[in-house]
């Protein structure tokens, strides 16, 4: 990321920050801990969350062949919360209703980007 950075590119990444804390939270980490392992990181600056209603995102799940231990409805129901409070607690991020189609919602996430970029 640093190299791309340090070159003037723009890098974007999922499953940043926001995810470490939020998901290492619900698994019982401190979450001061969980912060003082990111705060060297390079910090983000802006950060997208993509969060529609839960029950969007429980029956998108069910539709899954295969899941992984984390894909369980109590478990992404915590989790759910976690980016909530996440949100909640950094007025900074830009929340995102996903529930609507990929193309509506990738067109709202694409007019905010090209906002940020001028």
């Amino acid at each position: 990321m640093k190299p791309a950075l340090d070159a003037g590119k723009i890098v974007i990444c999922d499953r940043y920050i926001p995810s470490t804390l939020v998901y290492g939270e619900v698994q019982n980490f401190g979450l001061e801990w969980l912060k003082s392992l990111n705060k060297n990181f390079i910090q983000p600056d802006c950060t997208f969350l993509l969060l529609p209603p839960f029950s969007v995102g429980a029956k998108r799940l069910e539709r899954r062949k295969t899941r992984d231990l984390f894909e369980v409805e109590q478990f992404q129901q915590k989790v759910y919360e976690g980016y909530a409070r996440y949100a909640k607690a950094h007025p900074e991020v830009r929340v995102f209703d996903t529930s609507k189609s990929t193309d509506a919602s990738e067109e709202e996430i694409w007019e905010a980007l090209k906002g940020m970029l001028g």
